[in-house]
């Protein structure tokens, strides 16, 4: 008789555990951030440029005004409107971490996102913000959610 009872409290025990799986994954399953696009801009020699990718090639005069912008979009499939805080991390040619906007007051955030809705964002890094700027070779974006 003990050992039934200590099985159905094991079975009860599982269930329980079983159905209550939330977790911080399970909010974040179904969101995507895709369709990256970095571009360098710049004025040089009086002209605006601008350069598919993180552009390092020497310019013809000192450049002005040199950024990135990094173009993306958030899909959410989480089943319910959401709101993040999206970081971004920028990596030299070797995957180190070059800077990240996680503990500053830059990321970027979306807010109200409304289930099955896309939304595309813009980060913008200027030259004076980096000391590594002319070695970044990628990016990555993080996400939080946020309670709503």
């Amino acid at each position: 008789m003990k050992k039934q009872l200590i099985i159905i409290g094991i079975i009860v025990l599982l269930i329980t555990v079983g159905l209550c799986g939330c977790d911080e994954s399970s909010q974040k399953s179904g969101i995507t951030i895709t369709n990256i696009v970095a571009t360098t801009h710049w004025i040089d020699g009086g002209r605006q440029e601008s350069h598919e990718g993180f552009y390092h090639e020497a310019f013809s005069d000192i450049p002005f005004n040199v950024n990135y912008q990094i173009q993306a979009t958030v899909v959410n499939n989480a089943g319910k409107q959401i709101s993040l805080r999206i970081i971004t991390n920028l990596y030299d040619a070797n995957n180190n971490l070059l800077w990240t906007d996680k503990d500053s007051l830059t990321p970027i955030f979306i807010n109200d996102l409304p289930n099955t809705y896309n939304k595309t964002f813009t980060k913008t890094i200027y030259e004076t913000s980096l000391d590594y700027f002319y070695y970044v070779e990628r990016c990555n974006f993080e996400f939080e959610v946020l309670e709503i």
